[in-house]
């Protein structure tokens, strides 16, 4: 009924429609929402990634299944805007067919830091954790993307690279937002016995990283939830290790630990008593 009307608004002012539903518009007009935002995007020079109005997963909702290919070749243009903005918006639409490419252009030294930055940022979203060390390898901590490859592999964390993850949680100074939510997500009972095994064996001076046991916080909750009877004496030891290397404090334990463990079945007994007896013993 309002064929041309929708027809003509999206054209004119397509950063409009994406609080709309998709399903108003035809494939077309989608076609037409996406392909004028992003030439919009690329005449201002301006980035999907940290834009302050358009965000890449409202946008993919528009994109119908046609735009792929399109989309896919716009990867490899040298125009570092619409690389990096097809990028991302590949990864919100969930092409996870593109996810090593993704990685092999976030790790491209000749690449601006905006096209490996948006590049890191969409890979993390359809990524593997196969991926973490090569993430990693990082030759030059102080490089400008330096801080996205560690949070995109702290988003990808399991069990294998857990101890990879938290040592390079520790050689950061800066939050790393991704960690905070895969501490919390975490509910394998591998992943989670994974961590506390990193935890024992990681260095002192990535223990002594005051962002550590804010990380932390999150995990106590996680292990709670998935408590198993025999973590108890690890959990006292990774306690233990922070306490001899002078993290966490008093506040820190009180913060998550103490009310975690008190929501356990016993109330934290034998985490409690496996710290006292070691403590006793040494």
């Amino acid at each position: 009924r309002h064929r041309g009307i929708r027809s003509t608004f999206s054209r004119r002012f397509p950063d409009w429609t994406l609080t709309s539903s998709p399903a108003v518009f035809d494939e077309q007009d989608r076609t037409a929402i996406v392909s004028e935002l992003l030439a919009s995007l690329i005449q201002n020079n301006a980035y999907l990634l940290h834009h302050p109005t358009i965000r890449a997963i409202h946008l993919a909702r528009f994109v119908p299944a046609s735009m792929l290919p399109q989309l896919r070749n716009a990867v490899e243009s040298t125009n570092d805007v619409e690389a990096a903005n097809a990028a991302l918006l590949l990864a919100a639409y969930g092409d996870r067919t593109m996810s090593d490419r993704l990685l092999d252009l976030a790790l491209d030294a000749t690449r601006s830091a905006h096209v490996r930055n948006s590049a890191l940022a969409a890979f993390d979203q359809i990524g593997t954790s196969a991926s973490i060390r090569r993430l990693l390898d990082i030759q030059d901590w102080n490089e400008p993307t330096a801080l996205s490859r560690v949070d995109a592999a702290a988003g990808l964390m399991d069990a294998s690279n857990a101890l990879l993850v938290l040592a390079a949680l520790g050689r950061t100074d800066a939050m790393v937002s991704s960690a905070f939510y895969r501490f919390y997500d975490l509910h394998d009972p591998g992943d989670l016995e994974a961590v506390l095994d990193a935890l024992l064996a990681l260095s002192a001076d990535s223990l002594r990283n005051n962002k550590m046991s804010y990380y932390l916080d999150r995990f106590w909750w996680s292990i709670a939830r998935n408590w198993r009877e025999e973590w108890a004496d690890k959990v006292a030891q990774v306690v233990l290790r922070f306490e001899e290397v002078g993290e966490p404090d008093d506040s820190d334990l009180r913060r998550k630990f103490v009310p975690a463990m008190q929501s356990l079945p016993d109330h934290g007994y034998a985490v409690g008593r496996n710290i006292l007896e070691r403590l006793l013993v040494a």
